[in-house]
């Protein structure tokens, strides 16, 4: 698994011994992007870090050959990850085609995915796969890939993740992203613990990870804490999705009212059982990098102020983009 801290050093030292004679960094580019992960970090990624830096546009083209290559890759195994079996239900793939992606379109970015975040991981990345390979607009390709790299982190698949979290990185870098050296280790900081962070939260709230109905479980409880609703009408398309995917759900008398609890917010609709739900507390795993490219968690106290501030601000902003998209 990467180490960013080093890595970074690398890549600083490459940019340093090359300052004068960049020429030289295209030998350093032969070759094609391989199985071998740590190999292929060792190989190129100082090298592209240059040219990104610096925008080496004699280097542009060798640059943009090993994006693609590094792309493929990571999407190849997703690809596998999400196979034909799991998702063979045409009502699944025509209501995300029809449902998902057009809401999203042209405009989606990191902060609208907190209602996609209620869906069980697979089917969560199968929607984003979809999402991104409808869209055109490379910026908003960025926002969903971040969010693909977090899904995958959670499923524990770290390399895949570490791919994402490169690609993003070199083009952060390429738009003289400040920070982008920060978010780098940052986002490595939390791929290497996802997995078994999500475990610790379900454990929580009394559910087990990968287990199908306790998925489906937790699912249905995010959906019923209003608190973490940013866009309604994307809640409910999660919930209708939610039943398309299982249809056992159709059944159940409880998701017979969900949909008019999340329109309504009477918790009448509830009774005890809302009360109860909407007592699961939000869990973020806080960090942020000091000046020496250090990640630390933050304390207790003022992760709990920065979430709440963090809530009210997302759904502000989501219900602003909401009406501007609207107009």
């Amino acid at each position: 698994m990467i180490n960013p801290k080093q890595l970074i050093a690398k890549c600083k030292f490459q940019e340093k011994k090359y300052r004068k004679n960049t020429a030289k960094l295209k030998q350093y580019l032969y070759g094609n992007w391989s199985s071998e992960h740590e190999e292929n970090i060792e190989r190129f990624v100082p090298t592209m870090y240059v040219i990104a830096k610096n925008n080496l546009r004699g280097l542009h083209e060798q640059f943009q050959t090993k994006l693609i290559e590094m792309e493929h890759s990571a999407f190849q195994h997703l690809t596998n990850l999400v196979g034909d079996e799991k998702f063979n239900n045409e009502t699944v793939l025509a209501f995300i085609t029809q449902q998902i992606i057009p809401y999203y379109i042209g405009r989606f970015n990191i902060m609208f995915s907190r209602e996609l975040s209620f869906l069980p991981l697979l089917l969560r990345l199968k929607v984003y796969l979809m999402m991104y390979e409808a869209e055109t607009n490379l910026e908003v390709k960025w926002h969903i890939r971040d969010r693909i790299m977090v899904t995958v982190a959670k499923l524990g698949e770290c390399e895949i993740a570490e791919l994402l979290a490169l690609l993003n990185w070199f083009e952060q870098l390429y738009k003289k992203d400040i920070n982008a050296n920060y978010e780098f280790i940052t986002n490595i900081t939390f791929i290497h613990q996802a997995r078994e962070t999500r475990k610790t939260i379900l454990k929580e709230r009394g559910y087990k990870a990968d287990h199908p109905l306790d998925e489906v479980s937790n699912s249905l409880s995010l959906l019923l804490d209003l608190n973490k609703i940013h866009d309604k009408k994307m809640a409910l398309l999660i919930f209708e999705l939610l039943t398309i995917y299982y249809p056992f759900l159709k059944n159940n008398e409880l998701c017979h009212i969900i949909p008019n609890f999340i329109k309504t917010e009477d918790h009448n609709l509830l009774g005890k059982l809302g009360k109860e739900i909407n007592k699961i507390p939000i869990n973020y795993s806080n960090y942020f990098v000091n000046h020496k490219n250090e990640a630390h968690l933050l304390p207790d106290e003022l992760s709990k102020w920065l979430n709440t501030h963090r809530e009210e601000q997302l759904k502000l902003y989501i219900q602003k983009q909401n009406s501007k998209s609207v107009e």
